[in-house]
């Protein structure tokens, strides 16, 4: 960053896998994190997390504003979908959904968002467990589409 000038931009990106495809194992994730975290690096931000599941990555970073996102986002995917499919790891070519949702975050709450992103896993295991008991019928809620719907016919 420039010396004659001071900026603590925190942003929150969300890329999400065409198909939903994901690595095999363990080990090409971490590849995959790795070459990410140091691409974020090169290109002058500075990369705090990378986490994610099958589908998804969560990518935590300190924002250099002589970028854009957008600029920012689509060389990553461009290099980190190279990179994928450079090593086989699919039978199909590795590709990222368009678009990212993207969260902005004040330096006080860093802390919880590395906490969010670092326990990943665990957040989507209990999040498809509270889906799994709402669409339970003597709730009142059914599964369609991968969302719960509720009968509100008997309030």
């Amino acid at each position: 960053m420039k010396t004659d000038r001071f900026t603590q931009i925190y942003l929150h990106f969300i890329l999400v896998v065409e198909e939903r495809e994901w690595m095999t194992s363990e080990e090409e994730e971490h590849e995959l994190y790795q070459f990410i975290h140091q691409m974020v690096n090169r290109l002058g931000h500075r990369s705090l997390a990378i986490n994610g599941i099958p589908g998804h990555l969560h990518l935590l970073m300190e924002f250099n504003p002589e970028q854009s996102p957008d600029e920012t986002i689509r060389e990553i995917k461009l290099a980190s979908s190279g990179f994928v499919n450079a090593r086989r790891w699919l039978n199909a070519p590795f590709r990222w959904e368009p678009g990212y949702g993207a969260f902005t975050y004040s330096g006080s709450q860093i802390g919880k968002a590395l906490e969010y992103i670092r326990n990943q896993q665990q957040y989507h295991e209990r999040e498809q467990e509270l889906l799994n008991s709402l669409s339970k019928p003597d709730i009142g809620g059914t599964m369609v589409n991968g969302r719960v719907l509720f009968d509100f016919t008997d309030v």
